[in-house]
């Protein structure tokens, strides 16, 4: 099975290479190609074995050898004679050529540069050694650059840092080239060569050594992934060396070998290693996640960087099945440490500061938010790791936070707020990762170590304690040993000896709410400052007696594993067992249950993962067999995971505690999308994840599959989210119910009609519905309406939840899908029963209405004729200049109106403005009294209908509009009138959401509110101001044709593009011109300040023929010039003192605005008119909803009378609709095979029934006791 699996990680990693490498351009470019490891799946080395000169099986110490004797003695040297990477031992030396290269192969190179000669040049090691070339000081601190696989020292991460660091310090520079022994696809030969390159760099140090005097505590060697352990090694042999900095070491081959073949703490005086991709092989991680060196940093998390988000369309991402996007996201994020410390050299106005971090996912906030105020509690990644200038010497594990893109270093705000989307990274990092980070012995201070003790025993490497006796225990049959260490190491950390305590469900809240932000603590933790230290779970702990916990076994949980020594994340040692998923870790989880058996029903206690059990890991893990043995041993399938990391994600925000039960309240609104929402209860669990003989054995032991989650959704219920067919046949075939609504009011075939789920909405329509006959491919069958139709089968409301409303009003293109066969025959029923009236008579009536009013405003008179006569004004212009101008005086003359020549002043002006004289009239006979009220009355009329135009009825034209008016107004009535009385009998919010369907009626009511305001504007003689509400009116009636040409398929589909175009291009569009006419407007304004016109003598306001004499005008005349009218403008140019400015900004409006943004708005109404048109149903769409907002105006009592008329009664007394069908050979067979499912799930449901009766009539189920006869071996 070993050599399989090998050979499988070989072909893996010849096809992510050999594609990448030799096709010249692949889906991983040149730059990410530099300095990056392969992703085969390697496992270890052989311990390296060297040869001496007269036993080739004799292994020898290093000898300390000068250089000549190295070039000398190649068999002599510290370079292995078999590299085994896949683990297959001597079968290797076979199947693959795995030693080390020859020293003329591998030719390493090394480059010199310092500040007096900054370019490179190579120093040639051996005979021809010379430093005479090159300005080495042995004074100076001596850093080398050793690059990794796939690179080389002419890589530009290499020159950028070696130029930084020049400009950093006076140092030396050696930067090591040993690319023709790492530019190969055979990984497993680039880590052999490791070796060779490494014996080489020691040689060339040791004779710079001896050559120049140069102190090894000076030197500091830099190594990228392999480049990291071949520092590892020089310094393993040279001594002394005072710093490494490993940048993201490599993790094949090397992982799983011992510290002293890949880099570790001792290699030298201070070793730093900054992690950027730090995760498993199999999930396509090429860094060591393991904290490995003094000080230990980890950008955001360690395990993938933000900005390394690449994908890929080339033709060998689609040929070869690899996961080519994370791929890439590994290299560049494997990439991102050289950056990194390299920015740490040259921007000295910003530091990366690291916070001390315990390498779990609930420690991040804690840790940035942590105060800086104790020794090494915070540092600087990078240069400055190593302390001096007032800093602390880094030492532990440091999160610290970086951008996306460079300038890498955050400034103080982003340091202390990480992006959600990173932590949600690292939430799913942690989880599929976590046991490669254990939480004890990261850094002191921030994990109690005596707390986690029970990590280390069942860590996923080999030094754990249990774990190693029970390796030695299956080997050699003997369990004493184990049996002795379980009752040692493990009872200590348990309540009552392994017997339990009961703990009330408050106290568990609490002891979870402390997680809490501070606004979502609960009452009796608010007024603490530090709730996560004060707050002591066993204070006030009652002793719960078994009588207590029988009468409410709500209120209380019983605990085996002592709450203060839980793991990281709330977990026990038998979650730790489980969640590796070895068959050796279930071994050790049973022996531990054969001890202390109440542990089995032990859970998470922390938020995140809160309830989950270890039979919902076992279900996770795919293993029946230790399924079964968790229910054998008395599992409690009825366990909730009700954790932060199984809820949906858009009601992670909202979660809250309540001490009234122990699940977590959230709001129920959610669209069910979340990446491990699997249903809280392990038979959820194994339904979502398609565990078939997992679900019926956790069935058979009497769980019920219609218990709902926090959102109230059932097995069926998650089986429609995740939209598995074969299971929700299985599921519902052994007893589930497919009429429960959860926390939304949804059933799983509503859900289905709202997620619009096809294949499994018309399954389960055909799973209801009632078969009468069938003759041939025809069918009679009956599909109860109770959940589809919108009208209620008892009430006649309006079923807002039904299948046909979720469809309809479905915004999704799947939906389109679901408009086909039942449901459309439901809706052409509805509009040939009553709906097809209704729209057309209210269509008659409105467009009578509409001629009225068009008739009405044809015949609206004008305003009066005028007549102009002219006086002539003297006016002084300044002191100096007379002028006499004239100006038209304009006089109003009312029809039968004699005017008193002695009221016309003329007013001479003698001042710079220049104002039109005014004209006051006056009736003559306007002193003279009345003593008739009739006659005053009369009088009064008389002037009304002299004074105003439209109150003037003594032509035949106004007769009609006045008559035509009246019946405007009287309709205007009747539609407010219905729309109130559809209202009351449909609900304010429900009025409100059907208006929301239909723009063109909000408009048209809006008309009809001001066609009630006509009449007092009117009886007023506010002429003008009528004439301004009569235009609003006629533009918003109109519109409402657009709502009956919906229901009419020739132009119905054209209605539905104006809509679209409106709302989606046209927006975006007017936000964006909106910003390019609002800043050339101003420029405009402000270039025509200056403008003047020649006609117009000097002194005299030329404002009157300025084109924009304003900001106003100025946006109108840009709106003008956009459509291409602007000969006006630009001619007036040449009259201002910025011509040249004017017309460059002419000509730059005219190419953004008028050529650019103008046709990128009809390229965008094209290409919405093209998705419009070939949507095959989209105007079936439209037309449904108009046959939905038809029905809602109906009353409820009409409503259901139509119900009655074109449906029938069913057996059971529900209303259903008979319909005849053509069926295929395949639906035939389908409906045999649903028949033959109904029959075997009433027959479950019935015995379920039986046997809850039964169980009722014992007084209910005792709790699972667990299994306690399991022999112990001695």
């Amino acid at each position: 099975m070993q050599v399989v699996k090998s050979l499988l990680c070989f072909v893996y990693g010849f096809v992510v290479l050999n594609v990448s490498v030799c096709t010249g351009r692949s889906w991983v470019t040149t730059d990410e190609l530099e300095n990056h490891i392969s992703p085969e799946d390697l496992n270890e080395f052989l311990k390296w074995r060297f040869l001496n000169e007269n036993d080739d099986s004799t292994t020898t110490s290093f000898p300390d050898l000068d250089y000549g004797s190295l070039e000398n003695n190649i068999t002599g040297l510290p370079v292995p004679d078999i590299v085994d990477c896949f683990g297959l031992g001597s079968f290797a030396q076979h199947l693959f050529n795995m030693q080390p290269d020859s020293v003329d192969k591998v030719n390493t190179h090394f480059y010199f540069s310092s500040r007096q000669y900054p370019e490179r040049v190579q120093v040639f090691p051996g005979d021809q050694f010379g430093l005479e070339w090159v300005d080495f000081r042995p004074d100076r601190q001596t850093v080398m650059i050793v690059h990794g696989f796939m690179s080389h020292s002419n890589a530009s991460w290499v020159t950028d840092m070696t130029r930084a660091f020049l400009e950093w310090d006076d140092v030396n520079v050696i930067a090591v080239d040993w690319s023709k022994g790492g530019n190969t696809w055979k990984y497993w030969r680039a880590v052999a060569n490791t070796r060779r390159v490494g014996s080489d760099v020691t040689g060339f140090l040791r004779q710079l050594i001896a050559v120049t005097g140069a102190k090894v505590k000076d030197f500091h060697f830099i190594g990228h992934s392999l480049g990291a352990h071949i520092s590892s090694y020089v310094s393993y042999h040279l001594g002394g060396v005072s710093r490494i900095t490993g940048l993201d070491p490599a993790q094949p081959c090397f992982r799983t070998n011992s510290l002293a073949e890949r880099l570790d703490a001792t290699d030298a005086d201070f070793v730093d290693v900054i992690h950027t991709n730090g995760r498993l092989l199999k999930r396509i991680g090429f860094g060591l996640p393991e904290p490995t060196g003094h000080a230990d940093f980890y950008p955001n998390g360690g395990m993938k960087q933000p900005g390394c988000y690449n994908t890929s369309n080339s033709i060998w991402a689609r040929i070869v099945s690899i996961p080519v996007a994370r791929l890439q996201q590994a290299i560049c994020s494997h990439g991102r440490s050289y950056l990194l410390f390299t920015e740490s050299l040259i921007n000295n106005n910003c530091s990366f500061r690291g916070h001390r971090w315990n390498l779990t996912y609930e420690g991040v906030n804690a840790s940035l938010e942590a105060a800086c105020d104790r020794i090494a509690s915070c540092s600087e990644m990078g240069i400055r790791a190593a302390g001096g200038d007032g800093l602390a010497r880094a030492i532990g594990a440091y999160f610290v936070l970086t951008t996306d893109k460079e300038p890498y270093c955050p400034t103080e705000w982003e340091r202390r707020h990480p992006l959600p989307e990173l932590l949600h990274d690292l939430r799913k990092g942690f989880r599929l990762d976590r046991s490669i980070k254990p939480a004890a012995n990261v850094t002191e201070g921030y994990a109690n170590p005596d707390r986690t003790k029970q990590v280390t025993t069942t860590t996923e490497t080999s030094g754990g304690l249990l774990v190693d006796m029970m390796k030695r225990a299956v080997q050699n049959k003997q369990y004493a040993e184990i049996d002795h260490a379980i009752k040692t190491k493990v009872e200590p950390f348990l309540y009552n000896k392994g017997n339990g305590r009961y703990i009330p469900i408050s106290h568990l809240v609490l002891f979870r709410n402390k997680e809490r932000p501070r606004h979502k603590l609960l009452p009796a933790l608010r007024g603490m400052e530090n709730p996560d230290e004060e707050f002591d779970v066993e204070k006030d702990w009652p002793v719960v007696t078994q009588e207590q916990y029988d009468a409410n076994p709500s209120g209380y949980r019983e605990l085996c594993w002592d709450l203060k020594e839980r793991g990281a994340v709330g977990e026990t040692i038998l979650h730790l067992c489980l969640l590796n998923a070895t068959t050796l870790r279930d071994d050790l989880a049973k022996r531990i249950l054969r001890f202390y058996p109440k542990l089995i029903n032990d859970i998470y206690i922390s938020d995140e993962y809160y309830g989950e059990s270890v039979l919902h890991m076992t279900i996770v893990n795919e293993n029946p067999t230790m399924v079964k043995f968790l229910l054998d041993a008395g599992a409690d399938y009825h366990e909730r995971f009700c954790g932060n990391f199984i809820c949906p994600e858009d009601q992670k925000a909202s979660r809250y505690d309540s001490l009234d039960h122990e699940w977590v309240n959230v709001q129920p609104n959610t669209n069910y999308e979340g990446y491990v929402y699997w249903g809280e209860y392990p038979l959820s669990f194994a339904a979502c994840l398609g565990q078939e003989e997992s679900y019926r054995l956790i069935l058979a032991r009497g769980a019920d599959p219609d218990k709902q989650d926090t959102n109230g959704n059932t097995v069926l219920h998650m089986l429609i989210i995740y939209d598995k067919m074969s299971t929700f046949d299985m599921a519902y075939e052994v007893g589930a119910s497919l009429n429960i609504r959860n926390v939304l009011n949804l059933t799983p075939l509503t859900l289905a009609a709202k997620l619009a789920r096809t294949d499994l909405f018309v399954h389960i329509l055909n799973i209801e519905r009632e078969i009468y006959w069938q003759i041939g491919a025809t069918t009679c069958a009956a599909y109860p309406l109770g959940l589809v139709d919108t009208i209620d089968t008892e009430t006649g409301l309006i079923h807002k939840d039904s299948a046909l409303n979720l469809v309809v009003f479905g915004e999704k293109d799947e939906h389109l899908e679901l408009l086909d066969g039942m449901l459309i025959n439901l809706l052409k029923i509805k509009w040939n029963t009553f709906v097809k009236f209704r729209f057309y008579r209210r269509f008659i009536v409105f467009s009578f209405y509409f001629l009225v009013s068009l008739v009405c405003f044809t015949l609206r008179p004008g305003p009066p004729d005028r007549t102009a006569n002219s006086t002539v004004v003297n006016s002084t212009a300044g002191p100096t200049l007379n002028l006499t101008l004239d100006v038209a005086n304009c006089t109003a003359i009312l029809k039968g109106t004699e005017l008193d020549s002695g009221a016309v002043e003329v007013i001479n002006v003698t001042r710079p403005d220049i104002h039109c004289s005014r004209f006051k009239s006056h009736r003559k006979d306007k002193d003279k009294s009345f003593d008739s009220p009739r006659e005053s009355m009369g009088d009064w009329w008389q002037d009304l209908t002299e004074e105003c135009r439209l109150m003037n009825f003594d032509s035949w034209q106004a007769k009609v509009r006045i008559s035509g008016e009246l019946l405007l107004w009287l309709g205007a009535i009747a539609f407010i009138g219905g729309a109130l009385r559809e209202a009351r009998f449909l609900g304010l919010k429900m009025f409100i959401e059907n208006l929301s369907t239909v723009p063109s009626r909000i408009m048209f009511l809006f008309s009809c509110l001001l066609m009630l305001v006509l009449p007092t504007l009117r009886l007023w003689c506010a002429d003008e101001e009528e004439d301004h509400l009569a235009v609003i009116i006629m533009l918003t009636t109109a519109p409402y044709f657009l709502f009956f040409c919906r229901g009419f398929k020739t132009v119905g589909p054209f209605v539905v593009m104006i809509y679209k175009m409106v709302m989606g291009d046209l927006l975006r569009f007017v936000c964006i011109y909106l910003v390019f006419v609002m800043g050339f407007s101003q420029a405009y304004y402000v270039i025509f300040l200056s403008f003047d016109n020649p006609n117009t003598p000097e002194g005299v306001d030329d404002s009157v023929s300025n084109p924009m004499p304003s900001p106003m005008e100025s946006i109108m005349a840009m709106f003008l010039m956009s459509l291409t009218s602007f000969s006006d403008y630009y001619s007036a140019f040449e009259r201002t003192d910025h011509e040249i400015e004017a017309k460059l900004l002419f000509v730059l409006y005219m190419i953004i605005v008028a050529i650019l943004l103008v046709n990128m708005l009809i390229a965008m109404m094209g290409n919405t008119y093209q998705k419009i048109a070939e949507t095959r149903n989209e105007w079936q769409r439209q037309w449904a909803r108009i046959v939905l907002v038809v029905e809602r105006g109906v009353p409820p009592q009409q409503r259901l009378k139509q119900l009655l008329t074109y449906s029938q009664p069913m057996a059971n007394g529900k209303r259903a609709l008979v319909l005849r069908i053509n069926q295929t050979d395949e639906e035939k067979e389908e409906m045999k095979e649903i028949f033959e499912m109904k029959r075997t799930h009433d027959r479950i449901v019935a015995k379920r029934k039986q046997r809850e009766a039964e169980i009722k009539g014992c007084k209910g189920r005792p709790p699972p006791q667990p299994v306690r006869d399991y022999p112990i071996k001695k």
